[in-house]
């Protein structure tokens, strides 16, 4: 997930044609739905991703996984990569 993670992050939602965009979205957010873990005095301990990924299960794992696979099958089909 983290080396997906940083793949994606690399592209801005403008970068993407237009019906992927709400799906790059959608699975960006809920990457780091969770956002940064914080300690007593607001220092960053473990990033959004990285937060998020303590406590997800493994079903939701395969369905980032699907979810990324999809969006690039869609791209490579539709655009030919």
């Amino acid at each position: 997930m983290r080396a997906a993670h940083w793949t994606l992050n690399q592209l801005a939602a403008q970068e993407l044609p237009p019906e992927l965009r709400k799906d790059w979205e959608r699975i960006m957010q809920r990457l780091t739905r969770k956002g940064p873990e914080r300690d007593a005095a607001g220092d960053v301990l473990n990033s959004a991703l990285e937060h998020t990924m303590q406590s997800i299960r493994n079903s939701t794992g395969r369905d980032f996984a699907n979810d990324i696979y999809g969006l690039y099958m869609y791209f490579v089909s539709a655009y030919g990569l």
